[in-house]
C-alpha cells in the first residue's frame, strides 16, 4: 500500500512536470516576458522544452537589479579589475547560450564598473544588430565616461524603439540613417555627424545633449513627429518648429538663461504651425528667451483648438513677460481642461520691482475667471 502511495505521488507529480512543459510555446513566452531575466534564465532547468524557449526568447534585459545582484552577491569579494572580467565574461556567456535573435536588449552599466569599454562590448553590439534588435536601451550610469557607440551599432537597420543614456554617437560617412525608429529617448548624448533618425519616427526626446543640431535633416516637411521633447540642451533650434505641423506633445525647457540672453523668436511663431498641439510643457527659462511680440498681450493670431493640457513649469509671475506669456497662452486656448502653474520659489522681495504692485492679484484673478471647457476642467497652483 506504501509502494502505491510513492507511485501515486510520482504519477503526480510527473504528470505535474508533463503539464508545466507541455504548455503552448506563446504561453511559455509570455511567463518569461514577465520574468527578470535572470529569474527567466533559471527556468531553463525545469526541462529541456523550457530550456529551449529560453534560449530562442527575444529579449534580454541585463537591468540594474541583475547587474546588482552579480556584482554585490557574486563578485563582491574581488577587486574591480576582476569584478569588471567577471561581468563581462558572465554577460557573454549569456549570449553564447542564447540560440534566437535578440530583439528586445537593455543594458546597464554601473558607474564603477564601465563595462562598455571592454571589447566584449562592441561583440554584443555586434550580436544584437546581427539578429535584428527592435528595441534597445543602454544606460550608461558612469557620467564622467561615456559611451562612445561602434558602428555595428548603425546597422540595426530594424530598430524601432532606442533609448541612450551618457553616450557619444558619430555616424560613419554616407549613413543614410535609421528606416524603423519610431521612438527615441536621448540623455546626456553628445552627437558628432549630421545624421538621421529616419522618417518613421513619432517620438523624440532630448535632455542635456550636445550637437543636436547634427539633426537638422530631421526636421523636414515630411516628418512625423507627434510628440518633442527638448530639456536643458546647449541649443534649441527655433526653424524646427516651422515643420512639425503634425505634433501633439511639445516640451522645451532650459536649467539657466543663455549665455547671450538673446531673444530669438515669438510665442506666436513659436507654435503657430502646430494646429494638433493638445499638450504644452514650457518652463520659465525658456519664456523668458522668447520675445514679446505685439500679439503676446492680447492672444495667439491662430487659436489652439486642441489644447487640453497645459504646464507651465518655475514661472515668475511678477515678471511682466512671463506673465503675459502665460495669460496669451491660457487666452488662445479656448478648451483648456487642466492648467498647472507651478510657480518659483526663488524670490528676492528686496529686488523685486514691478510695473503695477497689483499685477499678480490681478493675472491670478483673471485666468481664474476665464471661462472652461468643461466642469472637470482644473487650474493648479503649485
Amino acid at each position: 500500500m506504501a509502494s502505491d502511495a510513492k507511485t501515486r505521488k510520482f504519477e503526480y507529480g510527473g504528470a505535474a512536470v508533463d503539464r508545466i512543459s507541455s504548455l503552448p510555446t506563446s504561453l511559455m513566452d509570455s511567463i518569461l516576458e514577465g520574468l527578470p531575466t535572470d529569474d527567466a534564465a533559471r527556468t531553463s532547468v525545469i526541462s529541456k522544452t523550457w530550456r529551449d524557449v529560453w534560449r530562442m526568447h527575444p529579449r534580454i534585459h541585463l537591468d540594474e537589479n541583475l547587474i546588482s545582484e552579480l556584482v554585490f552577491e557574486k563578485f563582491s569579494e574581488l577587486d574591480e579589475h576582476t569584478q569588471l572580467f567577471e561581468l563581462s565574461r558572465t554577460i557573454t556567456d549569456i549570449f553564447s547560450a542564447h540560440r534566437g535573435p535578440v530583439l528586445d536588449f537593455l543594458l546597464f552599466i554601473p558607474e564603477n564598473l564601465p563595462i562598455h569599454q571592454t571589447l566584449d562590448m562592441a561583440i554584443w553590439i555586434r550580436n544584437i544588430s546581427d539578429s535584428g534588435v527592435r528595441k534597445l536601451k543602454l544606460l550608461n550610469e558612469s557620467l564622467y565616461n561615456p559611451f562612445i557607440v561602434p558602428s555595428h551599432f548603425f546597422s540595426c537597420s530594424q530598430l524601432t524603439h532606442l533609448t541612450l543614456v551618457n553616450c557619444e554617437l558619430n555616424p560613419p560617412f554616407g549613413f543614410g540613417g535609421f528606416c524603423n525608429l519610431i521612438s527615441v529617448e536621448l540623455k546626456y548624448v553628445g552627437i558628432y555627424a549630421d545624421m538621421s533618425l529616419g522618417t518613421q519616427l513619432k517620438e523624440l526626446d532630448m535632455e542635456v545633449c550636445t550637437g543636436i543640431e547634427h539633426l537638422g535633416c530631421q526636421f523636414n516637411c515630411e516628418n512625423k513627429l507627434t510628440s518633442l521633447r527638448i530639456v536643458d540642451c546647449e541649443a534649441i533650434y527655433y526653424q524646427w518648429f516651422e515643420c512639425i505641423q503634425k505634433l501633439q506633445v511639445l516640451e522645451l525647457g532650459m536649467n539657466e538663461l543663455p549665455s547671450s540672453g538673446k531673444q530669438v523668436i515669438t510665442l506666436d511663431k513659436l507654435v503657430h504651425n502646430m494646429p494638433r498641439l493638445s499638450s504644452l510643457f514650457l518652463d520659465g527659462f525658456f519664456l523668458k528667451i522668447l520675445k514679446p511680440g505685439a500679439a503676446t498681450f492680447m492672444r495667439l493670431s491662430r487659436t489652439m483648438e486642441n489644447l487640453k493640457y497645459l504646464y507651465l513649469h518655475c514661472i515668475e509671475l511678477y515678471e511682466w513677460d512671463q506673465s503675459q506669456h502665460v495669460l496669451c497662452l491660457v487666452r488662445s486656448s479656448p478648451n483648456l481642461q487642466l492648467l498647472k502653474i507651478d510657480l518659483l520659489k526663488r524670490i528676492k522681495l528686496k529686488t523685486l520691482t514691478m510695473k503695477d504692485p497689483t499685477d499678480v492679484f490681478r493675472i491670478s484673478q483673471e485666468v481664474e475667471q476665464i471661462p472652461r471647457a468643461s466642469k472637470s476642467a482644473q487650474i493648479q497652483w503649485m
